[in-house]
Parts: structure tokens; sequence; C-alpha cells
């Protein structure tokens, strides 16, 4: 797609300071290319004189690319695809539907594990040695240790590379609602294709699963409890989200800024410099 000839997304605090400073970014980047913003929650946020749109991120550490719960992957003929959506439902059901059950077994299971590490001094390791601690019949315990199983498959899934093409796609772009992607860095707005931003990503990053952890005496530290897409580092984390009674089985993406630039950036080279605030940048053949 050619530019525009004619120019010369943490705490629900956190979230709430971001989506505010998103806001002002996509009106000054508005302001900048003489667009309009796009009201609403889709994709794209911003739309120039030639009708092509964007989505603009801004300066945050990391971006909330979304936060679904069980009825956008129910509906979104878009995750519809490899049967992930289906694997995301497995995710969220592998918790219990009442939160207070989940809050109140978690508390439960960490009286269990502070006692087991003040006798012992040391922490379970082993899922079995977990179960020893903390018994068979814990919701909590039992939803980390379906979550594993379950995340095995959709890193198995974003594995292949035509699948994580189109995941990324989906997950960043809803598809074919937005043309271009425009990233916010210090002063500068950096603008990309696209079709080229999620080709070189999806080129760039390989799934594969969290660690585990020490963490604290009381926390139930297993392995694969994110699905993670790296390049040298962590640059996307999947995660359930379980922190409230409000966001409770929800599937987060987040995006790591930084990382995320530098992978575009060692794949395109700056092609126009647009009134010393807006870059724009074509992909390396």
């Amino acid at each position: 797609m050619e530019l525009n000839k004619s120019f010369r997304g943490s705490s629900s605090d956190q979230a709430s300071k971001y989506k505010k400073k998103g806001h002002k970014d996509e009106e000054l980047f508005s302001s900048l290319i003489k667009g309009q913003v796009i009201s609403g929650t889709g994709k794209a946020d911003v739309i120039d004189s030639n009708k092509h749109t964007y989505s603009v991120k801004g300066g945050a550490k990391k971006w909330q690319i979304f936060l679904y719960g069980e009825n956008r992957f129910i509906k979104d003929k878009g995750f519809h695809f490899s049967n992930i959506g289906n694997f995301f439902l497995d995710s969220l059901n592998s918790f219990p539907k009442e939160y207070s059950l989940y809050k109140s077994d978690k508390e439960k299971a960490k009286k269990e594990l502070l006692d087991f590490y003040k006798l012992n001094k040391k922490k379970p390791v082993l899922v079995e040695e977990y179960i020893q601690v903390i018994g068979n019949s814990n919701e909590y315990l039992n939803s980390k240790i379906l979550l594993m199983e379950v995340n095995k498959k959709i890193k198995d899934v974003l594995s292949k590379k035509d699948n994580l093409k189109q995941f990324l796609m989906k997950s960043i772009f809803d598809g074919e609602n937005v043309n271009f992607w425009s990233i916010k860095d210090k002063e500068f707005f950096l603008v990309f294709d696209k079709e080229e931003a999620v080709e070189v990503l999806s080129s760039s990053l390989t799934a594969d699963l969290s660690k585990q952890t020490t963490g604290r005496p009381d926390d139930i530290t297993l392995a694969g409890q994110k699905v993670l897409l790296k390049s040298k580092n962590n640059v996307v984390e999947i995660e359930v989200r379980n922190d409230s009674d409000k966001h409770y089985r929800q599937i987060r993406f987040n995006m790591i800024r930084e990382k995320t630039i530098d992978i575009l950036k060692n794949h395109f080279y700056e092609k126009k410099i647009f009134n010393d605030k807006i870059r724009f940048y074509k992909r390396i053949s």
C-alpha cells in the first residue's frame, strides 16, 4: 500500500492512565496528519484524508493488545482457525465459574504453602508436591495445573508461522480494519505498513511457555502459566487475568513496546520524515 502523498493498547489505575494517555497520542497524531480520530473501541484510531486508517500505540512500557472474555472467542470468527479460539475457551474454563470460589481456594492454598514453608524452609517444586501440600480438591491449584496443559496446545498452534501471522493480524489489527501502524517513540511517531509489520513479527517471533520461577513462599509458581512470543527476549505475553471479580476469566495479550520497536527497526528502513514528528518506514527487501 502506498503512503499518503499529501502528508507534509497493569493495575486498573495504570490501565486507566495508559488509556487516557493513548487518547492524547491519537489526538496528537491525528493533528499532525490533519486527520480525524475514530471514536469507539475498534483497532482503527485515526483516519486520514485518503481514507487510510491507523492503529496508534503510545509510549507505555507494555501495550494491552486485547482483554477478551469467553463471548469474544465464541462469537468472533476471526479466532476460529486451527482450534485456537476453543483453546482459549479451555484456558478460561480451567478456572471455576465463580470468582468467590477461586478467591477462597487461593487464600486456602496460600495459607497451606506458607505453613509448609515455615516448617520446611522450602516450597514445593513439582505438581505432585503441590498436591501433597494443598490437596487435590483445591480449585486454585487445579486451575493452574489444567492451564499448563491447555497452554501447551496454544503454543503448538502458534509455533506454525502461518497460524502466528493470522493470530497477530487478528489480535493487533482485527483483520482488515487498519492500514498502518503508528507507534509513539519518544517525540516521534513511527509508521509501518500493517501487512509488512505482521510479516516481520511473525517471522521473527517464536512461541514458548513461561518457565517455573521461585516466587514468594505462598505462591504457586508452576511453569506454563503464560504463552510467550519471543525473539531474544519476551515480546508478547498471553495470560489469563483473574485479579478481581470484574476482571476474571479474561485472556490478556500484552506486548512489550521497546522490544517490538527493536524488531521492526531491524527489518525496516526510514523512507520519509514528515513534519519532524512522523517517520515512515518501509521493509528492507
